[in-house]
């Protein structure tokens, strides 16, 4: 997830604009919110380290670090529209998730497939082609219907709830 991450650093300029221009706030700043998170018991739970990274770049959107970000999402892209046209494919199931997809801009969904012997739900995770939602929707929507067929997660936890099983 690092390299999602390292490019949504740079949001602390528009946050910013956005704060110092919105008179229905007394925080302006992400440093405000930053302070407010350390002095009051209504704090975030999550995010605050996130905070801080973000806070300490320049938000310029010209960093060394923000330039090798945007050439890494571009050849992630050229990569995987190679992996799509050299194969002539729609969709990709990948092995576990991956956050290349929402970082480079493509579509993805996770559908169930099965549940483990602890109750949790077991996904599978697919990646469509760019600017193609409606394919790889429908591409699911077949495969989630015929697993379905022998497999209904929904049924199953119905069914558990029902039988006082911890799900």
């Amino acid at each position: 997830n690092f390299v999602l991450l390292r490019c949504t650093r740079y949001r602390n300029c528009r946050l910013n604009h956005y704060l110092s221009h919105n008179a229905n706030l007394n925080i302006k700043t992400l440093s405000d919110i930053i302070e407010y998170n350390k002095n009051t018991d209504q704090a975030i739970k999550y995010g605050q380290s996130t905070l801080i990274e973000d806070n300490a770049t320049s938000g310029s959107l010209t960093e060394p670090q923000y330039i090798s970000t945007l050439i890494e999402r571009k050849n992630y892209t050229t990569m995987v529209d190679e992996l799509f046209e050299k194969n002539q494919i729609d969709i990709v199931l990948c092995m576990s998730y991956t956050n290349v997809a929402p970082f480079i801009g493509y579509p993805a969904a996770t559908i169930p497939i099965g549940i483990k012997s602890n109750n949790i739900p077991i996904g599978s995770y697919w990646m469509g082609k760019k600017y193609d939602e409606t394919t790889l929707l429908k591409i699911l929507d077949v495969i989630e219907r015929d697993l379905n067929k022998n497999f209904n997660i929904y049924k199953y936890i119905v069914n558990a709830k029902s039988s006082g099983r911890q799900i």
